[in-house]
């Protein structure tokens, strides 16, 4: 065996045990498996929640529970509505269709195919 071999060997030996350690240690830390309230197992969005008003005559906008409005939601909604990477070839943002004037819609009488 060349020497080289032999080092690609080891290198690769070495890479293998350390995956092989470092799967059975590794033990994730985040809010999905810890949770702050440890007998709620649900998550919820962070921070305060909002109430959003009816424009008049609406009914209430429902809320879920599980998932109130919060300054942040409401922040990443807009940071996703502007956002191009979410179209098939990432040019597009939401927002050059489904105008805030036309109450967020496309202004089509019938669906696009």
């Amino acid at each position: 065996m060349k020497p080289s071999e032999k080092v690609r060997l080891l290198v690769f030996s070495l890479f293998f045990v350390a995956l092989i350690v470092f799967a059975i240690l590794y033990s994730p830390v985040n809010a999905i498996s810890l949770p702050a309230d440890k007998e709620i197992a649900t998550l919820m969005p962070r921070g305060i929640s909002l109430t959003i008003k009816a424009p008049l005559g609406l009914p209430p906008v429902p809320v879920p529970a599980d998932n109130p409005v919060t300054a942040e939601t409401v922040a990443l909604g807009r940071l996703l509505y502007y956002d191009t990477s979410l179209s098939a070839d990432n040019t597009i943002p939401c927002a050059s269709c489904h105008s805030p004037q036309a109450g967020f819609t496309d202004t089509l009488p019938f669906r696009l195919a």
